[in-house]
C-alpha cells in the first residue's frame, strides 16, 4: 500500500528536524511451526527500533495512533505488518505458499532521492 499526501513533504521534515519519524504498526499474531511459536513481526520491529540509525526515528505504535500522527504530520511514514505475517512466512511445507507482505504509507516528497533512499532501506531490512 503506497499513498501520497501533499500536506507535508518528507524533505521539508528532514531539513527541519534531520530525522524522519517512522510509525511501525505490528499487528502480527505470530505463528507456529513444529510446535515452536514464532513472531516475525515482533522481530522485524525490534530490528528496526534497535538499529541505532540517527536519520530515522522508528517507533512501534497501534494503527489508530499511527494514522493520527500521520494525519497531523508528526509521523512521516507508516509501516504496516499484517496479522498473518508470521503464518505466511511459516508456510515452508506448502506447495502454494502465500507471500508475506509489509504495507507502507509515505508522505509525498519534493526530494525523490530521499524518498527512494527510505524505500531502499525498507527493502533491505
Amino acid at each position: 500500500m503506497y499513498t501520497q499526501d501533499k500536506e507535508v513533504s518528507v524533505t521539508d521534515k528532514a531539513k527541519k528536524d534531520e530525522q524522519l519519524t517512522v510509525a511501525l504498526v505490528n499487528e502480527d499474531a505470530g505463528g507456529n511451526l513444529n510446535n515452536v511459536n514464532y513472531n516475525f513481526g515482533q522481530e522485524f520491529t525490534n530490528l528496526l527500533t534497535n538499529a541505532g540509525d540517527s536519520k530515522e526515528n522508528w517507533v512501534t505504535m497501534p494503527r489508530s495512533l499511527a494514522e493520527s500522527k500521520y494525519s497531523d504530520g508528526s509521523a512521516d511514514v507508516i509501516i504496516y505488518i499484517s496479522n498473518d505475517f508470521s503464518d505466511k512466512i511459516l508456510q515452508l511445507e506448502s506447495f502454494n505458499p502465500s507471500q508475506a507482505k509489509i504495507g507502507y504509507k509515505v508522505k509525498k516528497s519534493t526530494d525523490t532521492v530521499k524518498e527512494k533512499m527510505l524505500k531502499a532501506k525498507l527493502a533491505h531490512t
